[in-house]
Formats: structure tokens, sequence, C-alpha cells
């Protein structure tokens, strides 16, 4: 589907059982949305909220895990990026997206892509409830 786009430009390294190490870690995702092959239009398709109706064609939509890698131009003056530490996520994101809106098949053209950062999720209270403690405690500063 999206050819061009690669590990080494999407700055994925595998380590074999090491990405199970945080599991609170969310990697920052690419999304996008490719109209399915041989999809019909759906002509009249009503809203469940507006109770309007619309044209909807079925889509299928592919997330791409991505992290910094110093094969990308910076995303601010299309510098070339050599340096880990000076990359950040949208200079990949920017990167890879002109692969993806720019495919060597015109059929492979995303109809929307989308962007969500990367995460590091703290402990819900409900976990912290389960532990025995009533009021999660929180040090400030």
């Amino acid at each position: 589907m999206v050819q061009d786009l690669s590990e080494a430009k999407l700055g994925i390294n595998r380590i074999v059982g090491g990405e199970r190490s945080n599991s609170n870690y969310y990697p920052a995702l690419l999304k996008a949305s490719f109209s399915r092959s041989g999809a019909a239009v759906q002509e009249n398709k009503v809203s469940g909220i507006t109770k309007e109706t619309y044209k909807y064609t079925p889509k299928r939509t592919f997330s791409f895990p991505f992290g910094r890698t110093t094969s990308v131009t910076d995303a601010g003056d299309g510098s070339a990026k050599t340096v880990l530490k000076d990359v950040d996520e949208l200079d990949v994101y920017r990167f890879c997206l002109n692969d993806i809106k720019s495919p060597t098949n015109e059929d492979n053209v995303p109809s929307s892509v989308s962007y969500e950062a990367e995460v590091f999720k703290t402990d819900s209270a409900d976990k912290a409830l389960e532990t025995g403690t009533t009021v999660p405690t929180i040090t400030v500063s």
C-alpha cells in the first residue's frame, strides 16, 4: 500500500521483547484512511445524530508507529537532520506524510491522514485504589 515507508524512515528499531518493558508507553502514530477497493458509495446513509442523509464510502485505516530517526529533513527549514537529538516527532511525521500523500500508485492516495503524539500513561486512580489506598498521594514540587 504505502511502499515508500520503511522502518528506517519511520524510526522503528525493533528490540525483540524489549518493546514490552514499559506497558505505559505508546508510540506516536501516523494514521491513514484509504477507500476500500471495490467499495460502493452508499448514497443515502442516515446520520444517527442529525438524522440527515449523506454519502458514505467504506474505508480502512492503518496505523504506522514512528519515532525519531536521522533520515529526515527538518519540518521548519527543510535541512537534513544528522543528529538524533535534533529530530522531533513532527519532523518524522511531516517527512513520512510526503510519502503517504504522494504514492507511486495513484489508487493508494489516502482520503485522510491524522497524527497521535507519543504518550507515557500513568497508572490510573482505579489501579491505585486496588492496592489498598483510598486516596492517591500526589507530591508537587
